[in-house]
């Protein structure tokens, strides 16, 4: 425990001040961002193929190439801001939810479908949307409620 003591008192004030701010910057824009992405989904939007990276990227004309990576990489952002949320404070599962509706990575549909699976997180966003006068988000029939997992069991 000495150790873990030394190493905190070792870390300069104004890093910790840095982190603070950061984190309260992330947890304002997350609660302002992140009910608006969960609102503005269809509500098949689980049920519904997508192709990959690959697959945009070439269907897309050059100049909307652009925009594809854009969101990608807003995405990516969002996925790992949302990881350091957990951490500190934020929505960070909505916030790592919201990536993946942004990123064309591979098994990103399988992970937010297991992350709509949890209980906790498909009432909270069925809620949001609910007030918001949006249907909830239709999900697979396969999936039990909070029985699924990444690996698609």
């Amino acid at each position: 425990m000495d150790a873990f003591a030394s190493a905190i008192a070792a870390v300069p004030a104004w890093l910790w001040a840095a982190l603070s701010a950061v984190s309260l910057v992330l947890a304002v824009a997350s609660l302002a961002v992140m009910p608006r992405l969960l609102i503005a989904l269809p509500d098949d939007w689980l049920l519904q193929p997508r192709p990959g990276l690959a697959g945009r990227l070439a269907a897309a004309p050059p100049r909307a190439r652009i925009g594809v990576l854009a969101r990608n990489a807003a995405g990516g952002l969002l996925v790992v801001l949302g990881i350091l949320m957990l951490f500190v404070p934020g929505q960070g599962v909505l916030t790592i939810l919201a990536g993946l509706v942004l990123v064309d990575l591979p098994g990103r549909m399988r992970v937010a479908r297991w992350l709509l699976a949890k209980g906790r997180v498909a009432r909270a966003v069925d809620r949001l949307r609910g007030r918001a006068g949006v249907a909830p988000l239709q999900r697979p029939p396969e999936q039990g409620r909070g029985e699924a997992s990444p690996e698609g069991r």
